[in-house]
């Protein structure tokens, strides 16, 4: 937000001070001047309409169904729901659409692996409490690309501009009679998953994180 300043330069006050009672002819040009001033502030700020860089303007983006390769089934649609809805948080700067004939840019996401790993102990060396994280890889193109269900890769006409890898975790407590535990603890690695791929997306713009 610009701050308003009372401060006038004194070049501006002798005008201001010469004219007085006068029509000042000016006027039009300083209006020009300090609209174009605010707009490339706002533009630096990252309130822009659509993403623009230097490789191509985007403002709609298709997403595809996010691939899992982990061991752990049935997490494609809840992480491809995740990843729209944080997108459509940031609807100011891109527009998710269903079609991809549409889109300036596609997203591909890939669930690498679940890992998990002791967080704490107890005193007599029981484990209490589990970490999980979740790996993802996550590229950008500009072309539509299509998959091969055979050899579970990406076919693509060009390779993507943009490619990043996001690793998020929690954690769980282990209890003897709820093992369901760790299953438990996935939506919450769903919701940080969409979080931080779609942090990561708008970071290739240098847009503010909200």
């Amino acid at each position: 937000m610009v701050k308003k300043s009372g401060f006038v330069p004194q070049k501006m006050q002798k005008n201001y001070s010469s004219n007085k009672g006068k029509l000042n002819v000016n006027k039009p040009l300083n209006f020009l001047l300090i609209v174009t001033l605010c707009s490339s502030i706002l533009y630096g700020c990252g309130y822009q309409l659509g993403l623009v860089g230097t490789d191509k303007n985007v403002k709609k983006i298709y997403c595809y169904t996010v691939r899992n390769h982990t061991r752990r089934p049935g997490l494609e649609m809840p992480a491809t729901n995740s990843i729209i809805r944080e997108l459509q948080k940031r609807g100011e700067f891109l527009t998710v659409v269903s079609n991809p004939e549409d889109a300036d840019t596609y997203l591909y996401v890939a669930l690498i692996a679940i890992t998990r790993t002791a967080a704490r102990l107890s005193d007599a060396d029981f484990l209490e409490e589990s970490s999980v994280a979740l790996t993802a890889e996550i590229r950008l193109y500009h072309s539509q690309i299509s998959y091969d269900e055979e050899t579970f890769t990406v076919i693509e006409s060009e390779p993507p501009f943009y490619t990043q890898a996001v690793v998020v975790d929690t954690s769980f407590f282990i209890e003897p009679n709820q093992p369901e535990g760790e299953y438990a603890i996935i939506p919450q690695l769903m919701e940080k998953l969409g979080r931080d791929v779609v942090y990561k997306i708008l970071d290739r713009w240098n847009v503010p994180e909200s």
